[in-house]
């Protein structure tokens, strides 16, 4: 499925792990993140993005890749009809009790969230969804139409589910996969700089390397045994990563 770089190249979604989550109130999803008002996020190039809403990770950017997965095919803008199992099956998950109950949340979220995305000398404002309803059997949904401009060829990634679904137990190698994924030859980055993009809250300097060296190793095994090859090297401070050959996803 295709994203949007300046998204997924930002800390809009954290490279935070999903805690366990059930409420019982719809009314009270999600309120145990924290709420930004006007918080610039982090993003690697001149890009700026402003972002109010509830604390958003790894686990509402797979929700909010169903979403798209399945709303692509229609006009964007317009009210998306579908099972809501097959929401569930497009987000890699099984259609029980406590995943419903799960994706609700991330839903509520996801359509809490309002970005104002500054290119240059143009500013956007977008949501992520533009309403939301769920029922027992059905999910309908509207995807912002402005979204669409980052969605077109050399905006977007291509992201496969199945890459996703196998670091989903990691987050920062999710968050990763899709950041690398969006450079054709990465740039070296510092390991402090990828701290921030990628929102993580490891505050040992130590610990976040080595995670780093982990969540990198983990890509690197999953992309290869998706036929893609991606390396990296740690040079001090310094973080290294390439393309052995055309990754195949990659920008578009």
């Amino acid at each position: 499925m295709g994203l949007p770089n300046v998204l997924i190249r930002s800390n809009l979604f954290t490279a935070t792990q999903d805690r366990k989550e059930f409420v019982l109130e719809p009314e009270r999803a999600g309120v145990e993140r924290e709420w930004h008002c006007g918080r610039a996020l982090e993003c690697p190039d001149k890009t700026q993005i402003f972002h109010t809403g509830p604390d958003l990770n790894q686990a509402d950017l797979e929700a909010f890749m169903a979403l798209l997965r399945i709303g692509h095919l229609y006009e964007f803008g317009t009210v998306v009809s579908t099972r809501y199992s097959k929401f569930l099956d497009q987000h890699g998950l099984t259609d029980s009790g406590s995943n419903r109950a799960k994706t609700l949340m991330r839903l509520q979220r996801l359509q809490e969230t309002e970005l104002v995305v500054c290119v240059d000398t143009k500013s956007t404002e977008l949501t992520l969804i533009d309403s939301v309803s769920v029922s027992k059997t059905s999910l309908d949904f509207i995807l912002d139409p402005r979204m669409v401009q980052y969605l077109r060829r050399g905006h977007l990634t291509i992201i496969t589910a199945e890459t996703r679904y196998a670091l989903r137990r990691w987050p920062l190698a999710g968050w990763l996969m899709c950041f690398y994924s969006t450079h054709r030859q990465p740039y070296p980055y510092k390991i402090s700089t990828l701290h921030r993009l990628a929102g993580s809250r490891v505050e040992c300097r130590h610990k976040f390397r080595q995670q780093l060296c982990s969540s990198l190793t983990k890509v690197s095994k999953v992309l290869k045994y998706h036929r893609q090859t991606l390396e990296f090297r740690l040079e001090g401070e310094l973080v290294k990563v390439w393309w052995v050959k055309d990754p195949g996803l990659g920008p578009s």
